[in-house]
């Protein structure tokens, strides 16, 4: 439509260095690296009117053809013909898109109004794309938060057939104890299970009964003779023209009684002020041990746990050992880590 030999799309903050990010497609990746790195800080065509068209010799006059490096880098490549138009979002980051002609003709009336007809276009790319972003970096955070907690998450489509599952959901399947993973589906050891799943599914794709608390709740026996697993089915909400096929359908969360919740050692100390030996002590009574147990496990005598004990109450305010494994898994966000 433009005629032009490349597009090229820069997101980034007001006033930085160097670009948040930059697409060329077609470019050669180091003439791409080489404006990063030597000219976009000083690139002489940015702060256009926002959301105008504008060509480069337009906005900046006379200063279009006087000598300086970034003029002496277009001239290399021929790319004089270029135009421009900036976008900024209301949360504050700015997109510059750049239409780059290397034939020696300008851009006709025609073709400007051509570009700036993309524009809202543009806006509604960038919202989605922004949309996206900011999703996905929340999904991280709460699917942190979930494994954290030792739950297991797995998604099924309205054919029954996985589509995601995080680490604690793999490792649980990966045992085969009532539960497993064949031919991307789930695998029970009791019919029942089975069932009560496939009515969950029906549910979901016939959006009867919206309700916010789970369609389900299984417990799942293991032949292994473990404490079953607790299981709760979610119903996603969708449109009803996606509830069919490889859609998410429900959300499977699956808890473990016996797997224990480990906490972070070093966020413990911070969050409370403990010494190393108190919080490694509440990490492991958090877990699930008893205090003899914990003793064993940190190598320590009983009466040393004890006073290691008398020490956490007096600097988290619990009386109780219960109190106190309470207020380890609920003090910090985030707080589940690894044994220190």
């Amino acid at each position: 439509m433009l005629d032009a030999e490349f597009a090229t799309l820069i997101l980034t903050p007001p006033g930085a260095t160097r670009p948040g990010q930059i697409l060329t497609p077609g470019a050669p990746a180091a003439e791409v690296e080489r404006y990063t790195a030597e000219f976009f800080r000083d690139d002489p065509f940015t702060g256009l009117p926002e959301g105008e068209v504008v060509a480069y010799h337009e906005f900046l006059g006379a200063r279009a053809t006087e000598a300086s490096d970034y003029n002496r880098w277009l001239a290399e490549h021929s790319t004089h013909r270029v135009l421009g138009v900036d976008m900024r979002s209301g949360t504050g980051f700015e997109a510059r898109l750049r239409i780059t002609r290397t034939r020696g003709v300008d851009y006709r009336r025609d073709e400007v109004a051509a570009l700036q007809r993309l524009v809202p276009h543009v806006r509604n790319a960038l919202a989605i794309y922004q949309a996206l972003e900011s999703n996905r970096s929340e999904h991280a955070v709460f699917s942190g938060a979930i494994e954290q907690l030792a739950v297991g998450i797995v998604v099924l489509d309205h054919d029954g057939r996985i589509v995601r599952s995080n680490a604690v959901a793999d490792a649980i399947l990966a045992q085969g104890d009532g539960v497993a993973c064949s031919d991307g589906r789930l695998r029970f050891a009791e019919a029942d299970n089975r069932t009560a799943l496939d009515a969950a599914l029906a549910e979901a794709r016939t959006g009867v009964g919206k309700r916010v608390a789970p369609i389900a709740i299984l417990r799942i026996g293991r032949p292994s003779g473990r404490r079953d697993y607790g299981v709760a089915i979610h119903r996603l909400a969708t449109p009803p023209f996606m509830r069919t096929g490889s859609t998410p359908a429900v959300t499977l969360m699956i808890s473990d009684p016996d797997r224990p919740v480990l906490a972070d050692i070093a966020a413990l100390r911070q969050r409370f002020g403990l010494t190393h030996k108190e919080a490694q002590l509440a990490g492991e009574l958090a877990a699930g041990l008893s205090l003899d147990e914990a003793a064993a496990r940190l190598g320590i005598a009983r009466n040393t746990a004890r006073s290691h004990l008398r020490g956490l109450f007096a600097k988290t305010g619990a009386s109780r050992q219960g109190e106190l494994v309470r207020l380890v898994h609920s003090s910090l966000p985030g707080l589940g880590g690894q044994e220190n």
